[in-house]
């Protein structure tokens, strides 16, 4: 008859000392595991937020216009203007406080009378506070355009161009002196206060830029433009390209016309349009020469555009979704 084996006291001992180690390293590997996991999961969180930022950023640079449409070969006709005449006149003309202008025969040549646009009962989208307001041609076919989207037939323009005599007649502690007014370029636009604040004239605000005008007074930009009173219900037309550039950047037309002496033909700024991706422009500086004669070069097979910045130079205003002949 067999006796039953028994394990001595230290076999036991070493053999639950195993078994602890085990365990212990099984909870070690479980630990480590479920480390490891999370790690990733916040990895992976990360990687997606960072994603996330990027998109956001990228769509907000395609809402606002901000991202510049890829370089466009070019190459250039040399065409040249005289700087003596041309440098005073165009839709840039930058004319303020410390900016004097004085080439009244250039602007009124394209002036013509304030003729509202009329819808098919021949009522008028916007009303006129006096007979003889004029405005620069060009402006008065895009601010008809305009107004016939977004003008009620209510709103009124108060006033357009003004002569030297005229300005030089007005009075008040807020008129402009005499070859100092925006007025005098020939296109400035003014409403009547009333319009401020009408869902009329917010839509007009918001989209303006579409059709090449500007806020010329923001209240924001007081210390630039000089004018320090409440006078936001003026607009100004500068032409389509530099409208929407202005209006992606939150710029006064001081700030655009300091901005753009930057460029150059060899260096453009490209942008594309205010939520828009179909239209891109480009546009560069040339400063007016020295002598009578500045040379200017422009883009072959695109339609552009040149404005006098009564500053000193031309502005180049290139449409690149626009190709000609």
């Amino acid at each position: 008859m067999g006796y039953p084996v028994t394990k001595s006291f230290n076999t036991v001992k070493h053999s639950n000392r195993e078994t602890r180690l085990k365990k212990r390293q099984k909870q070690r590997l479980l630990i480590l595991a479920m480390l490891t996991v999370v790690m990733l999961l916040v990895l992976m969180l990360l990687i997606f937020a960072v994603c996330s930022i990027v998109n956001a950023v990228k769509n907000n640079d395609s809402e606002d216009g901000n991202d510049a449409p890829p370089p466009t070969a070019m190459q250039f006709d040399l065409i040249t203007r005289l700087s003596s005449e041309s440098h005073s006149y165009g839709p840039l003309l930058l004319i303020n406080n410390s900016k004097r202008f004085d080439a009244f025969d250039e602007v009124e040549s394209n002036l013509v009378a304030l003729t509202p646009a009329r819808d098919e009962n021949g009522d008028p989208y916007y009303k006129t506070a006096a007979s003889g307001l004029r405005l620069n041609k060009d402006a008065l076919v895009a601010f008809n355009k305009m107004m016939a989207i977004y003008g009620d037939g209510k709103i009124t323009v108060t006033t357009t161009y003004r002569d030297y005599e005229t300005q030089a007649g007005m009075t008040g502690a807020t008129a402009a002196a005499a070859g100092y007014s925006d007025h005098h370029s020939g296109y400035l636009i003014a409403f009547d206060d009333a319009a401020i604040g009408t869902t009329t004239f917010s839509n007009i605000l918001e989209n303006c830029h579409k059709y090449g005008f500007i806020v010329r007074y923001p209240t924001d930009k007081s210390d630039l433009t000089g004018i320090d009173f409440n006078y936001t219900e003026c607009l100004r037309y500068v032409g389509v390209a530099h409208a929407n550039y202005i209006k992606q950047k939150n710029l006064c037309l001081e700030e655009y016309i300091d901005l753009v002496k930057g460029y150059s033909a060899n260096n453009q700024l490209a942008f594309y349009s205010v939520n828009n991706k179909q239209s891109s422009y480009s546009v560069y500086y040339v400063p007016a020469a020295s002598t009578q004669l500045t040379e200017i070069q422009v883009p072959q097979g695109y339609r552009y555009e040149i404005s006098g910045n009564n500053a000193g130079g031309f502005v180049v205003a290139v449409y690149l979704n626009e190709k000609t002949a």
